[in-house]
C-alpha cells in the first residue's frame, strides 16, 4: 500500500503559522477598514444548491468553473465560487426584516475549478462588501471609496496604483456600435477582452477572427483602435 502524499490539493494550500499570521494581518485590516464604513459581517454556507449559480452567472462559471456533485440526498450542491449569490438569497429571505441602506461583509473563501496560475489559485480568499437599498451612483462611489480606503490601510502611497472605474453601458454601446456585435458576439468578445493578457497575441487575434466572422477585415481595425484608446472622449468620438 503507497503512503498518502503530503501534498495539498492542486490549487490549494496549507497555511503554516507564518503565513496564517500574514494572513491573520490581511484579515484584520479588512475588518477594520469595512467596519469604519458601518459594515457588519455575515456568514453563509460553503455549500449551496448548484441552481443559485446557473440562474446568476450562467452555464461557463456554474457548469465549468464550479465544484459541483450529487449529495446523498440526490441533490445537486456545489461548492461556492463567489458569494453574490449567497448573500442576495439571504437578503432576500430577511427582505421585510432587513433595515435599508443595509452594510453588509464577508471573508470567505472560494474555489473554482480553474487552471491554477500566479496569484490565483483553484481555492482563493476573498473580501465581499455590498451594500443594498441605495440607488444610483452613491452605491457605486461608496464601494470604490472603501476599495480605496483598504489599499491605503496597507500602507500603499496613492502614487503606487490608479482606480480604474468600468461603465457596463459604455462596453455595451462600443461593442454594438463601434465593433458591430449582436448579442451572443458582444458576450464572446467581452470574455476575450478579460483574457487577452492572459494568451499570447496570436491566439487573440484568432479568436477575435472568429467572433467577427465575414466582418473580421472590417472589425479587427475597429477593435485595435478601441484597445489603443486611453480617454472617454476617445471612444465618444470613434462611436
Amino acid at each position: 500500500m503507497s503512503s498518502l502524499s503530503t501534498q495539498s490539493y492542486k490549487g490549494s494550500r496549507d497555511y503554516f503559522p507564518e503565513e496564517k499570521r500574514l494572513q491573520n494581518y490581511i484579515f484584520n485590516v479588512w475588518h477594520k477598514t469595512v467596519e469604519s464604513f458601518g459594515y457588519e459581517e455575515y456568514g453563509a454556507p460553503l455549500l449551496e444548491p448548484l441552481d443559485i449559480y446557473l440562474a446568476k452567472s450562467g452555464q461557463e462559471l456554474a457548469g465549468e468553473q464550479t465544484y459541483a456533485f450529487e449529495d446523498r440526498g440526490g441533490r445537486m450542491v456545489a461548492i461556492r465560487p463567489e458569494m453574490t449569490p449567497s448573500i442576495s438569497r439571504m437578503v432576500a429571505a430577511k427582505r421585510q426584516e432587513l433595515a435599508m441602506p443595509a452594510r453588509l461583509y464577508s471573508i470567505a473563501n472560494f474555489m473554482r475549478y480553474e487552471r491554477p496560475q500566479r496569484g490565483r489559485e483553484r481555492e482563493f480568499w476573498q473580501l465581499n462588501a455590498d451594500l443594498f437599498g441605495v440607488d444610483g451612483a452613491a452605491a457605486d462611489a461608496e464601494i470604490i471609496e472603501l476599495s480605496h480606503a483598504s489599499v491605503m490601510n496597507f500602507g500603499a502611497k496613492q502614487e503606487m496604483f490608479t482606480v480604474r472605474v468600468n461603465n457596463r453601458q459604455l462596453i455595451n454601446r462600443l461593442m454594438s456600435q463601434f465593433l458591430k456585435l449582436d448579442i451572443v458576439g458582444s458576450t464572446m468578445m467581452m470574455k476575450l477582452l478579460d483574457r487577452k493578457n492572459k494568451i499570447l497575441a496570436e491566439e487573440f487575434k484568432r479568436q477575435a477572427i472568429e467572433i467577427f466572422g465575414g466582418q473580421a477585415s472590417e472589425g479587427l481595425p475597429k477593435l485595435a483602435k478601441m484597445i489603443s484608446m486611453k480617454l472617454v472622449d476617445g471612444i465618444c468620438r470613434a462611436s
